[in-house]
């Protein structure tokens, strides 16, 4: 299949959480996302145009459904279930919710409120446990197909 077959698969199914996807079809759609909202972000901080990281904003929106079934198809190919996507999800956010406290440190209301040491401390620790997830998760994507038929289907084809 080529490249835009295969992006355009992974929307059409966007709530099939059922099946196998194959590492190609999974880092295609990973890529082509990365830059498409790294180049508008980036187009926003260099242009200065706000209505451009809006675009990046809705594509994230409109993409994270896609994105979560075609992880958990893929964690299926690799003959993983994918309720561990679920735990990464929750520590991900709590992560993130509890560094977001840690940065409205300027309001006066942030978790640690005047203390700078202990919001860059927190910050930090959350920059590293959501990095090593992010790791632990593309290592995970990465692994390689089950080469034989099992409970999720038949290999993909490419």
């Amino acid at each position: 299949m080529r490249v835009i077959e295969l992006y355009v698969e992974v929307l059409k199914k966007f709530g099939d959480f059922r099946g196998r996807a194959s590492r190609r079809q999974y880092f295609i759609f990973f890529y082509i996302s990365l830059i498409v909202i790294l180049s508008s972000f980036m187009g926003d901080a260099f242009l200065k145009m706000w209505g451009i990281a809006f675009f990046g904003f809705l594509y994230i929106i409109i993409t994270a459904l896609p994105f979560l079934s075609l992880s958990v198809r893929r964690m299926h190919d690799a003959g993983k279930p994918g309720w561990p996507l679920a735990l990464i999800i929750a520590i991900t956010t709590a992560v993130v919710s509890i560094a977001s406290l840690a940065v409205r440190v300027e309001d006066g209301v942030g978790l640690n409120a005047g203390n700078e040491f202990a919001n860059g401390f927190l910050i930090l620790c959350s920059l590293i446990i959501d990095g090593c997830l992010f790791i632990i998760y593309i290592i995970i994507m990465s692994l390689s197909s089950n080469i034989k038929g099992d409970q999720y289907g038949q290999k993909p084809v490419d």
